[in-house]
C-alpha cells in the first residue's frame, strides 16, 4: 500500500515482462480518495515491432461522492491499438480482453446531486483506418423536467466517404400549470450506401410536440421534411383544442414537382352536442401532377 497523508491510498497488483521483443505491463489497483471513496483502476500495456497495444480502465462504485452530497455510478476506459490487426491481453483469473485496431474511448455512468437531479448516459468515440464515429445517450432529470438524447455521428474515409447523422431528442416537462412533450429526429447520410440505417444521400428532419395549459387548453404539432435524389417533400401538422369550445386542424403536403394539398377543418361547440349550437367547416386546395 502507499498512504499519503490519509488522504489518497493506492494499493494493487503490478506485472511487468522484458523480454528482448517486447515490453508488457498489467497492472490491477485501488485508489482511496477521501472524502470522496474508491475507483478502480486497470492498465494493461504492449510494445513491439508490430506497434502500441493498450488499455486504460477506471471504475467509480456507487457510493464514491456519498460523503460531499453526490453519488457517482461510472466507469471510463481508453484503447489504442496501432499494430493494425485485434490484439489480446491474457490476465490470470479474470476475463481475456481485446483491443480492436483504431483508437477507442468509452464513458458511461451515472451521477445524482443531492437526491433531487440526476444524469446518465454514455458516449463512445473511436477511429479506425475507415472512419471516425461518435455514438451518445445522454438522459437528465431535475424537478418536473426530463431530457434524453442520443445519437450517431461519423466521418468515412473508404471508398464511399461522406458524413452520417442520426440525432435525436426528447423533453417533457411535467408542472401543475402545464405539460410540455416535444421531440425531434435529424439523419444525414452523404455517402452513396446506407450508413446506420441512413439511406444513401438523404436529409431527413421530422419535429413533434404537444403543450397542455391547465388540461383545457391543448396544442399539437409535427413537422418534417425529407431531401433524396435531388428532391424534397414536407408534410406538416397542427392541431389546437380551446376548452372543448373550438377545435382546428391543419394538414400540409408540399413536395419539390409543385404538388401540394393543404387542407384546414374546424368545429365550433357552444352547449352540448346534445342540446346546444354546433359548426364544422372544411377547406381543402390542391394540386396534383399527372405524367
Amino acid at each position: 500500500d502507499l498512504n499519503i497523508l490519509d488522504t489518497l491510498v493506492i494499493n494493487g497488483y503490478f506485472e511487468f515482462t522484458i523480454t528482448t521483443s517486447q515490453i508488457e505491463i498489467i497492472a490491477f489497483a485501488s485508489i482511496s480518495l477521501n472524502p470522496f471513496g474508491t475507483l478502480a483502476i486497470t492498465g494493461l500495456l504492449r510494445i513491439n515491432s508490430s506497434g502500441l497495444v493498450a488499455h486504460i480502465g477506471l471504475s467509480l462504485g456507487a457510493s464514491f461522492g456519498a460523503d460531499v452530497g453526490l453519488k457517482f455510478t461510472a466507469s471510463a476506459y481508453f484503447q489504442i491499438n496501432t499494430t493494425g490487426q485485434s490484439q489480446s491481453f491474457l490476465i490470470p483469473g479474470a476475463a481475456t480482453v481485446t483491443i480492436a485496431p483504431g483508437l477507442r474511448i468509452h464513458v458511461e455512468g451515472e451521477v445524482e446531486f443531492l437526491g433531487f437531479a440526476k444524469a446518465s448516459g454514455s458516449v463512445d468515440f473511436q477511429i479506425t483506418n475507415t472512419q471516425i464515429s461518435l455514438e451518445f445517450r445522454v438522459s437528465f432529470f431535475i424537478g418536473f423536467l426530463a431530457f434524453d438524447a442520443y445519437g450517431f455521428a461519423a466521418v468515412y474515409y473508404d471508398s464511399n466517404p461522406g458524413l452520417v447523422l442520426d440525432l435525436a431528442i426528447q423533453a417533457t416537462a411535467d408542472a401543475a400549470v402545464f405539460k410540455i412533450s416535444a421531440g425531434g429526429r435529424l439523419k444525414l447520410n452523404t455517402t452513396d450506401v446506407v450508413r446506420n440505417g441512413v439511406a444513401a444521400n438523404t436529409f431527413a428532419l421530422a419535429l413533434n410536440g404537444q403543450v397542455k395549459i391547465l388540461e383545457v387548453l391543448k396544442f399539437d404539432a409535427s413537422f418534417s421534411i425529407v431531401i433524396s435524389a435531388g428532391e424534397w417533400v414536407l408534410d406538416a401538422r397542427a392541431s389546437l383544442d380551446f376548452f372543448g369550445i373550438l377545435t382546428l386542424a391543419a394538414v400540409i403536403h408540399l413536395e419539390s414537382n409543385g404538388e401540394f394539398d393543404i387542407t384546414l377543418d374546424g368545429n365550433v361547440l357552444l352547449g352540448s352536442r346534445s342540446f346546444g349550437l354546433e359548426g364544422n367547416f372544411h377547406f381543402r386546395v390542391l394540386n396534383e401532377i399527372t405524367d
